[in-house]
């Protein structure tokens, strides 16, 4: 057992592997502890032993230290004991805390005393290390991706490097998000597989000057703004001016694309009036391509109890969801009759759920590995209720042992 001389740098030895002995002050008849993480005792005049102390629960080692014969052990943390020890006290009355570097070992150069504060970033330092370890491992190994196999990516590549596709023909072929396809075309996932990147880079960027929100010109938006105001145009106007769809022109009136483009004086969107407007633009609303008696005969057969859901009846009349909730509610097309029966008829349709017996059914079809789409058709759910009962099937299968 080397004694330390309080001449040599512990910690330098610490580096090299050699070990070093101090007395503890609190009993430096009875304890010594070394630059290594190890501590002895000679208690009842049995010389030098090694103290094996206990791992506490938060993973640090504690040691018992008798002060004085007879009395009651203290418990200390080992590393704060070899930090008082070796360094003497705290450098300022904030440093009150012993850190540790990411190991967590118990050696003299890896301690240091340091800020609560400190500590606390270390603590989460050393508790997401483990996370950040395996989101790494995770990444780096290859998933299939929404049920994908390699043939069909490799070939799905090829068919887009050659021109005959589109990225949204590709979000259709692989049955998967934007996100997904894209990922996969440029090498972000399936990196393993051939393609020509340049190729790639080519038909994407033909991809940005296809799309609806590229066809307008910054002139032409411009105009339309300054007809916008001249006419106290509605949304749908100004997207049938363009010929855009509404959510690009909403988003173009509120600001979120083509900000930089400047607002004629008395812009304002929407205006004012914009609830009682869904009436007012009846002739732009895409619902009126219909006729009267078109309307009338979908609405018998609403009260004749024919639809089970909303979702047929915009089947029927292959209008967006938006437009069959306006025409139903009486937002659009205000002057038709809507019978108290309709009004009944339409109710019991809108609250429309599975039976304990169906929702059972559903879960059952997912268990056995049918296709989410095909169950969600047969029994008429939306895409929230569908990926309800996948999420519910998943969490069955992961209990069920084996």
């Amino acid at each position: 057992m080397v004694l330390w001389d309080r001449v040599e740098d512990p910690r330098v030895a610490s580096c090299q592997g050699r070990e070093l002995w101090v007395p503890v002050h609190a009993a430096p008849d009875r304890y010594v502890v070394s630059n290594l993480g190890r501590m002895a005792s000679s208690t009842r005049g049995r010389g030098w032993q090694i103290i094996e102390g206990s791992m506490s629960r938060s993973g640090y080692i504690d040691v018992g230290i008798t002060v004085v014969e007879g009395s009651p052990s203290v418990t200390k943390r080992l590393h704060r004991v070899m930090v008082e020890n070796f360094d003497g006290s705290p450098p300022t009355p904030d440093h009150t805390d012993v850190l540790h570097e990411r190991d967590g070992e118990n050696i003299l150069h890896k301690l240091r005393w340091g800020t609560r504060s400190e500590n606390m970033r270390q603590v989460w330092e050393h508790r997401l290390a483990p996370v950040r370890e395996r989101e790494r491992n995770r990444a780096a190994t290859q998933k299939p991706t929404y049920g994908l196999d390699e043939r069909r990516v490799q070939d799905g590549i090829r068919i887009f490097e050659r021109g005959q596709i589109t990225l949204d023909g590709l979000m259709d072929l692989w049955n998967c998000t934007h996100t997904v396809a894209r990922a996969a075309l440029v090498g972000e996932t399936w990196c393993h597989l051939e393609r020509d990147h340049e190729a790639i880079e080519n038909h994407l960027g033909r991809v940005g000057d296809a799309h609806h929100k590229a066809k307008v010109t910054d002139e032409q938006l411009v105009e339309a703004f300054q007809l916008y105001v001249d006419g106290h145009w509605s949304g749908v106007q100004f997207a049938k001016y363009l010929s855009i769809p509404q959510i690009t022109a909403d988003s173009i009136l509120r600001g979120r694309s083509r900000k930089y483009l400047p607002k004629p004086e008395g812009f304002q969107y929407p205006w004012p009036d914009a609830a009682s407007m869904n009436v007012k633009r009846g002739e732009d609303h895409h619902a009126t391509d219909l006729t009267e008696a078109q309307i009338t005969a979908v609405f018998a057969r609403v009260e004749e109890g024919e639809f089970s859901s909303v979702r047929e009846v915009q089947d029927g009349l292959k209008l967006s969801k938006g437009a069959i909730y306006a025409l139903l509610s009486g937002r659009s097309w205000p002057d038709l009759t809507r019978s108290d029966a309709f009004k009944a008829a339409l109710s019991k349709m809108q609250r429309t759920k599975l039976t304990p017996e169906e929702q059972k059914a559903v879960v059952d079809a997912l268990l056995v590995g049918e296709d989410r789409n095909i169950v969600k058709v047969r029994f008429n759910l939306t895409d929230a209720k569908i990926g309800f009962y996948v999420t519910k099937a998943n969490k069955l299968r992961r209990a069920t042992p084996g």
